[in-house]
């Protein structure tokens, strides 16, 4: 089940970088500012490959994240409580990997490096950019925790079901009850008490 979560986190997170870099991206050529950075790749692919490698470096790191609050001591934590935790975790996870990788692109490209890209990985985490990616994260962070707090409260597939419209036509359905009648259930229900 472990590697389950990790992998629709990669799923969850991959989706989400490419819908975030879709957004942030697609028709910016037609802008009077944009510099083309790599005139032989098209901007499409570009953005294909960069919501890619993002997301499914985000899913796996997230999804590891996400494995720590399943641990038994975050279990008696409120429905809110647990979401702004993991939410919580997952912006400063984005920041600590934002001031890294700005870092780590000036220290090793500092000569191959254009003019535009200095001021930007001056500011690196605290940039404008930085904070978009950072509130694009926490709200991702929130819908994803929300739905599969849902899935863990109703069952795996019943979020889905609920969704599809599944409980508003009702259907006929062949089922099997059995009915057990227990011979002095009363006295072992007593005997046994509301807590095991």
């Amino acid at each position: 089940p472990q590697l389950l979560h990790i992998l629709d986190s990669i799923l969850a997170w991959t989706g989400a970088a490419l819908l975030f870099s879709f957004i942030r991206h697609y028709g910016i050529e037609e802008e009077a500012v944009y510099i083309v950075q790599n005139p032989e790749h098209p901007l499409v692919l570009s953005i294909l490959i960069q919501g890619l490698v993002v997301g499914i470096g985000l899913g796996i790191l997230f999804g590891l994240t996400d494995l720590i609050f399943d641990l038994p001591i975050f279990a008696p934590l409120a429905f809110w409580i647990m979401i702004s935790l993991r939410m919580v975790a997952h912006v400063v996870t984005t920041l600590l990997l934002l001031s890294l990788s700005s870092y780590l692109i000036e220290e090793v490209y500092k000569e191959q490096i254009e003019e535009y890209m200095i001021e930007f990985l001056a500011t690196g985490a605290f940039s404008k950019t930085a904070l978009v990616i950072l509130i694009y994260t926490g709200v991702v962070s929130i819908l994803l925790g929300l739905i599969r707090q849902i899935n863990g409260m109703f069952g795996p597939g019943m979020m889905v079901k609920l969704l599809m419209g599944r409980y508003y036509k009702p259907k006929e359905e062949a089922r099997i009850f059995m009915f057990l009648d227990l011979k002095s259930s009363t006295t072992y229900a007593e005997r046994l008490g509301h807590k095991l």
